[in-house]
């Protein structure tokens, strides 16, 4: 099967009404299970199921970054503008992320824009109060500081990454920027052919664009749950969780592995071996075991 422009009408017509009326009907309240975890059975989405989370993801990224030293040798050549690249700083809430195009981020970043703005925030635990010269803007990127703001904002900010398979990144990248003008399968063959994975944002590994092994980040969040977990991660730090907004991401959970499915479905095996082995960091590093490219 090819797609073409046609898939959008598709998409419009009948997956976002049919998702509309399960989420309608289903709501948040259902139990969920965390494909790309290391958990398998069906769990409700408490604040503890999300510190267990927590330390899965951390521990399996660990071990990945123990077993690759060149990480470590690559910062230590003096590219530490490249390894923060990426990283935006919230000043007031003080946050550092590291901003991934199609990760579902427009709500989060909403949110620390909601959040710096309101009057009556109250924070749990006293911000932490470091010697950074801050411009007028709240947030910045964090190749924007001198070295030792640098310094001083990796080791006191909340640090959070955010997570996506790398499939549903070539996806999304498709959909936005290609679809209707080539198929998905010369989409696929552009990137093997030309390796403009490793320069393109949308479809870098992220392994290589957020630096995962260098930067210790302390919250890594997944798409597909974005809501639950940013409203925990909130909570965790004594921010207004009522103010979290509803994330798209999962509401088009279905829409996505329906679609997923179906472009890869136009991948030969070996498209789909090169592939997983273009991401093979991301996926020894965190997981995303129910993703087409693991199949």
């Amino acid at each position: 099967m090819r797609f073409s422009s046609r898939i959008i009408i598709i998409l419009a017509c009948i997956g976002t009404m049919s998702l509309f009326c399960w989420w309608l009907h289903a709501g948040p309240s259902l139990p969920l299970q965390a494909p790309g975890d290391p958990l398998k059975t069906n769990f409700t989405f408490t604040v503890d199921t999300f510190l267990h989370v927590q330390q899965l993801r951390k521990k399996k990224l660990r071990s990945f970054c123990r077993s690759h030293t060149e990480f470590q040798e690559f910062l230590s050549q003096d590219n530490l503008q490249q390894v923060i690249l990426h990283m935006m700083v919230n000043t007031k809430l003080e946050f550092v992320y590291c901003w991934v195009p199609a990760l579902g981020m427009d709500s989060w970043e909403q949110l620390l824009h909601t959040l710096a703005e309101s009057r009556h925030l109250t924070m749990r635990k006293p911000v932490n109060s470091i010697s950074v010269p801050l411009s007028a803007l709240p947030v910045n990127y964090l190749r924007d500081f001198n070295a030792t703001s640098i310094a001083m904002i990796l080791r006191s900010y909340t640090k959070v990454l955010f997570i996506k398979d790398p499939f549903q990144r070539l996806v999304t990248a498709y959909m936005q920027r290609f679809a209707g003008e080539i198929t998905f399968n010369d989409f696929i063959q552009m990137i093997l052919r030309t390796k403009s994975r490793e320069v393109d944002v949308l479809w870098k590994p992220l392994v290589s664009l957020c630096w995962p092994c260098l930067v210790n980040y302390d919250y890594i969040l997944k798409y597909g749950f974005l809501g639950q977990e940013v409203h925990h991660l909130m909570g965790r730090l004594g921010m207004p969780t009522d103010l979290v907004p509803e994330f798209a991401d999962a509401q088009f959970k279905w829409t996505d592995s329906w679609l997923g499915k179906q472009l890869a479905s136009e991948l030969s095996s070996e498209q789909k071996k090169q592939l997983h082995k273009a991401f093979l960091w991301d996926f020894a590093a965190f997981g995303f075991p129910d993703s087409q490219l693991q199949n």
